[in-house]
């Protein structure tokens, strides 16, 4: 008799997590997909890499290379992607240990094209920049961290394009920051540099400054399902 007990038991136990399973399955499918980030709502950004010595300037004295802005006000695309660029698919998921930040838009939205000037710079990049950006933000989750870095849009790959590469904008914020309702992440900072040319080590340093502020603002939106609760994303 207990032993007949025991297996119908097991069997209602089988058929009510399956109900469960599939249950949960429906719901996951009806819910919006969006990023476990939440929607980003706006971008500002500003920054500018000034050269003041180089093994390319002409004359010596200060160069302003490059000074750039981004704004925007939603319509924004940002895609996660893995470290080989792989679409990740975080909904319901955390991040990655590694990736990137992929922020996708056209004018109005997002075009974040330095305004180029400097002696050293060719008439067509300084009148018409030949590089349209997307910003992509390198993260990492160390311990309760999350860290990023951005490579600062440059004019030129030599002048201005060397120390952006050698002195990337960086941040962190506490993972527990993702969960709240709004935050932001932002990147402030002025950098002095002195690096040697990557290709030519043994000719003068590379000599200037790296400023940026950039604040990228994110909203978790919550929406009211049928039976009165609550789902955020």
């Amino acid at each position: 008799m207990f032993r007949r007990f025991r297996a119908v038991a097991l069997r209602l136990g089988v058929v009510v997590a399956l109900v469960m399973v599939c249950a949960m399955s429906v719901a996951e499918a009806r819910a919006p997909k969006r990023l476990a980030l939440g929607q980003l709502d706006n971008v500002t950004a500003e920054w500018s890499i000034t050269v003041t010595d180089c093994p390319y300037c002409l004359g010596g004295g200060q160069v302003d290379v490059s000074n750039g802005s981004a704004t925007s006000h939603g319509g924004l695309q940002v895609d996660v992607t893995d470290t080989r660029g792989r679409r990740v698919d975080t909904y319901g998921h955390p991040l990655p240990a590694a990736g990137f930040l992929r922020l996708a838009g056209g004018r109005p939205n997002l075009d974040p094209v330095p305004q180029c000037a400097g002696p050293d710079l060719q008439p067509d990049v300084i009148n018409e920049p030949s590089h349209r950006y997307e910003m992509d933000i390198r993260f990492a989750r160390v311990g309760d961290q999350l860290e990023l870095v951005w490579q600062l849009p440059s004019c030129d790959s030599q002048i201005d394009g060397t120390p952006a590469q050698a002195a990337p904008a960086r941040t962190s914020i506490p993972l527990s920051a993702l969960k709240q309702r709004r935050y932001s992440i932002r990147f402030l900072g002025t950098v002095p540099f002195d690096i040697p040319d990557p290709s030519q080590p043994d000719e003068p340093h590379w000599v200037g400054t790296i400023s940026y502020d950039a604040t990228l603002s994110f909203a978790h939106r919550c929406i009211r399902q049928g039976n009165g609760t609550r789902f955020c994303v």
